[in-house]
């Protein structure tokens, strides 16, 4: 674990849960509604909405992941500051 960094370094607010933790939740959310589209939308014959949906879907899996490293190199910082 990383040694915890002055506030003023960070920043002037301590970080909290729903700003960093929450963000890859929604992100999965929101690529579970996507993917449950695009394959409603195929078996209702349209294939365009169909691969636009999974478009956004994979999307958001990358903005999953993208924000759970954020989170993660947070953690590495400044575990007393990054919330649970």
């Amino acid at each position: 674990m990383g040694r915890c960094l002055p506030s003023r370094i960070l920043s002037e607010q301590p970080l909290s849960l729903p700003l960093t933790h929450m963000i890859p939740v929604q992100e999965r959310a929101t690529a579970v509604s996507h993917s449950a589209t695009s394959r409603h939308a195929r078996e209702l014959g349209d294939p365009v909405l169909a691969d636009i949906c999974m478009a956004i879907a994979n999307d958001e899996r990358r903005h999953e992941l993208a924000y759970t490293r954020i989170v993660d190199e947070m953690w590495n910082l400044c575990a007393c500051r990054t919330h649970l």
